[in-house]
C-alpha cells in the first residue's frame, strides 16, 4: 500500500496564494509536463503561477512546452508575502541551476521520485518508487478531493509515459498505476495521440545520428555491458534536437545478455554528459551518485569534466567488478 501523500504539503498548496514552479535542466518530458500539469490545476484552485526551467529544451518530444517557461526568476515574482516555491523531479539543488539563489529566504517543497540524492526543501514529498512525478500530481490533486481537468490528464500521462518507456519498465507491483492511468483515460485521454506526441516527431536526421552511435557501440564483460558514444561532431551534424537516446537505450537493452547501456556525449571539449540504463540488478542511481549525478535504479546519469576516453576508463574500472560479479 503507498504512503499517503504528506499532510503538510496539502496545507501548504492550500495556505499559500502563489508558486513559483521549478523545473531540472536539461528538461525532460516528466519535469516539464508535472510542472505544467500542477500549475493548471493551482490555478483551478484560485492559485497564481509562473513556471520556471534552466533549460535548454532539447529533446524534440518537449520542445513545444518551452514558451510557457521562464529562464529568469525576477526580484518581483518573489514580493508577495504569500509566494513559495515547489521544485519538481530534482534529485539535488544543484539540478535548477542558477534558481537556487533566487529562491533563497522563501519557502521550498520538493517533490521527486529519485533514489539518490541530497535532501534540500523545507517540505518533501520524495517516493522513489512513483513511475513519474506526473504520478504524483495526479496524487495530489485526487488527495485534495478534486480530479484531474483532461488538459492536465493529458499532461500527467505524458510525463508517466516518458519516464516508464510506455510502462515497459514496470514491474509486476505496479497495478495501482494501472489503475491510475485507467482513470487518466477516463478524464480523456488518447494513450495512442500521447504515443505520437512522444514518439511520433522524430527527423531523418535523428534516425541517421542513431544509426550512426548504434553502429559504434562496444560490447564488454561477456556482452553485460554496452557502451557507445557521441562527439561533438555527430552532435554538430545532426543538431542537439535530433538526438534520440531513449529509443537507442531501448534498442540496445534488447540484445541478449545486455545488463548495462552507457551513452557518453561530449557536450564541448573537456565536458561530457553520461546517461545509464540497466536491465539487471545493478543499481545505477548509486552509481551516478558516487560521479556527482544520481537518478533512478534502472536509469541515472552524470556530467564528468574531462575527456570521453577518462570517464570510460573510469566507467569500465568500476563496472568490472560490479558486472563480473552479478548473477
Amino acid at each position: 500500500m503507498e504512503e499517503p501523500v504528506p499532510e503538510d504539503l496539502l496545507q501548504f498548496l492550500k495556505e499559500y496564494k502563489c508558486f513559483l514552479i521549478i523545473s531540472h535542466r536539461e528538461p525532460d518530458g516528466d519535469t516539464i509536463t508535472s510542472a505544467i500539469a500542477l500549475s493548471l490545476f493551482l490555478s483551478r484552485m484560485g492559485k497564481r503561477t509562473k513556471l520556471f526551467s534552466p533549460g535548454p529544451f532539447n529533446r524534440p518530444e518537449i520542445a513545444q512546452f518551452n514558451k510557457y517557461f521562464n529562464t529568469k526568476i525576477e526580484e518581483s515574482d518573489r514580493l508577495d508575502p504569500g509566494t513559495a516555491v515547489i521544485i519538481l523531479d530534482c534529485s539535488t539543488e544543484e539540478r535548477i541551476g542558477c534558481f537556487s539563489d533566487a529562491i533563497r529566504g522563501l519557502k521550498v517543497a520538493v517533490i521527486d521520485h529519485h533514489s539518490s540524492g541530497d535532501s534540500f526543501g523545507d517540505l518533501t514529498f520524495i517516493r522513489p518508487g512513483s513511475p513519474s512525478v506526473t504520478y504524483l500530481i495526479q496524487r495530489i490533486i485526487e488527495a485534495l478531493g478534486e480530479k484531474p481537468s483532461k488538459e492536465e490528464a493529458e499532461l500527467i500521462m505524458f510525463g508517466l509515459c516518458t519516464d516508464t518507456g510506455f510502462f515497459r519498465h514496470l514491474g509486476n507491483n505496479s497495478s495501482h498505476i494501472f489503475e491510475a492511468t485507467a482513470r487518466l483515460v477516463q478524464s480523456g485521454v488518447s494513450p495512442n495521440e500521447i504515443y505520437h506526441k512522444i514518439y511520433g516527431q522524430r527527423s531523418l536526421h535523428s534516425r541517421v545520428l542513431l544509426g550512426r552511435l548504434l553502429s559504434r557501440t562496444e560490447t564488454y564483460f561477456n556482452g553485460k555491458l554496452l557502451l557507445t558514444y557521441e562527439t561533438i561532431k555527430d552532435t554538430e551534424q545532426a543538431g542537439k534536437i535530433n538526438r534520440d537516446s531513449d529509443t537507442l537505450y531501448q534498442l540496445l537493452q534488447t540484445v541478449e545478455s545486455v545488463e548495462v547501456v552507457v551513452l557518453i556525449r561530449e557536450e564541448e571539449k573537456g565536458a561530457c554528459s553520461v546517461g545509464m540504463r540497466a536491465n539487471g540488478s545493478i543499481d545505477l542511481g548509486e552509481l551516478a551518485y558516487r560521479f556527482g549525478g544520481g537518478g533512478h535504479r534502472k536509469a541515472a546519469g552524470f556530467i564528468w569534466k574531462g575527456s570521453m576516453e577518462e570517464i570510460k576508463k573510469r566507467l569500465l574500472s568500476t563496472l568490472s567488478e560490479m558486472l563480473l560479479h552479478s548473477a
